[in-house]
């Protein structure tokens, strides 16, 4: 008598939580909510997080996505982009009170609370600074950009050790290829490893790759030489099916 079983290996499970709205703001388009008690007032409500980061323990839950297109400039200031911060300073204040509250209480739980990001997206402020458009289709990656990327990421991880990175390398940055590859590779990833050593800390956050409109074996195979704490993340839905490219439904987290 033979007694198999088996079954997928969800490294990470947990629940997303879209700090989006089924809307375009004021003078903004998709994607771009800045982190605010006027857009998001259930944000700031500690007792609810309370309730969340319980139930997600029980049942047996270990991250927290929270869904936005470019949060950075709503939870750090940078010494040299000090006017890219897209919320005034009583906010910012807010924004730094909760993010510390739900992340510490996350990782008592033993939750990695994860920032999800779109590519290439920067703040309204500092596209109107520098004449361009806060996002593009096509955008190509130009040092400036780059430049306020990774510092936004260094300063996040450094502020926020604790917290995980997931990143939409396609769809606001749209196309697959070398673009892509370079994004990840000598963006996104020295970002984060700028942050760890300003921390003096080596233990690497999870960084989660979403597989949308970008070619993530690709992506995988050219950062996993720099970084390990790598994971791939899919759709499964009509889109994925569809149009993805290339097509790889799957399970939420797979690491890599």
């Amino acid at each position: 008598m033979v007694n198999l079983q088996d079954a997928p290996e969800m490294v990470l499970r947990g629940e997303c939580i879209g700090l989006q709205k089924p809307y375009y703001l004021p003078g903004r388009t998709v994607y771009e909510y800045p982190y605010t008690p006027q857009t998001f007032p259930w944000l700031y409500d500690k007792k609810l997080w309370i309730q969340v980061l319980d139930s997600m323990v029980h049942n047996r839950m270990n991250s927290l996505y929270l869904w936005n297109g470019h949060p950075f400039a709503s939870l750090v200031k940078l010494k040299d982009y000090p006017y890219a911060v897209e919320v005034d300073d009583a906010t910012f204040k807010k924004n730094e009170d909760i993010f510390r509250f739900l992340t510490t209480e996350a990782d008592k739980r033993g939750i990695w609370v994860i920032q999800m990001f779109y590519n290439i997206i920067v703040s309204k402020p500092f596209a109107e600074k520098h004449g361009i458009k806060t996002q593009e289709r096509e955008r190509p990656i130009i040092p400036v950009i780059a430049d306020y990327t990774q510092k936004s990421i260094a300063a996040f991880v450094e502020k926020y050790p604790n917290v995980g990175l997931m990143v939409c390398l396609g769809e606001a940055m749209e196309g697959v290829g070398q673009d892509d590859i370079n994004w990840f590779t000598k963006t996104i990833i020295p970002g984060v490893k700028d942050g760890l050593k300003a921390l003096g800390k080596t233990e690497e956050p999870p960084i989660v790759l979403r597989a949308h409109d970008t070619d993530a074996p690709a992506v995988m195979k050219a950062a996993l030489p720099m970084y390990k704490n790598l994971y791939t993340e899919a759709k499964f839905n009509g889109e994925a099916l569809t149009y993805d490219r290339p097509r790889v439904p799957g399970p939420i987290c797979i690491k890599s």
